[in-house]
């Protein structure tokens, strides 16, 4: 079932509010907690802009058929509409906060791949880190290379499998030859 707007909205401050609550108060716990004028690092203040930025910052994509998700480090992200609406909604609650905690780790560590601090996100939320989902995609796959290649016939009634270059080439007059009967294959 497709999740409204509102939830992904919900469930990307439920990733906010628990990620950077816990990385605020590690960050306590290293500093010193009598200095109250701490100054922010640049890096603090590029976290906390980038944190403000994803805040409706995603959009639904039909053309994605394997990820259900991505996060850019522009911290907008694109979800699939066609494997949303085929998984359950815990399924795409987990979906969005996967693709939350890319971005906050990219936020913070100019990282955004599925290292140790990807999976201390994902545990401080609750989650197991896991890498891929197990949406069934039956129906959704779009042809591959191998998949569009064009069937042409021979003298010698075999079948033969030519590339959409070769096959494009033939149409416009190209003479492609039979390797085993070695006559002129018809498009």
């Amino acid at each position: 079932m497709l999740p409204s707007d509102a939830q992904i909205d919900e469930w990307i401050e439920f990733t906010l509010e628990r990620t950077c609550e816990n990385m605020y108060l590690a960050e306590l716990k290293r500093k010193d907690t009598l200095d109250r004028y701490y100054c922010r690092t640049p890096n603090e203040l590029r976290h906390e802009k980038m944190i403000s930025n994803i805040k409706r910052r995603w959009e639904w994509s039909t053309r994605m058929t394997a990820a259900a998700g991505i996060a850019y480090s522009s911290g907008l992200m694109k979800f699939s509409l066609p494997l949303f609406s085929r998984d359950a909604e815990s399924g795409n609650r987990d979906t969005v906060i996967h693709e939350v905690c890319h971005i906050i780790n990219y936020a913070r560590n100019d990282n955004a791949h599925h290292g140790h601090k990807w999976k201390h996100l994902m545990r401080l939320c609750g989650l197991e880190p896991k890498r891929c989902h197990n949406i069934d995609r039956t129906g959704l796959k779009r042809p591959t290379g191998r998949q569009s290649r064009h069937q042409v016939a021979c003298g010698c009634a075999s079948t033969i499998s030519m590339g959409p270059v070769q096959y494009k080439r033939a149409l416009a007059g190209a003479v492609y030859r039979c390797r085993k009967c070695k006559q002129n294959i018809s498009v």
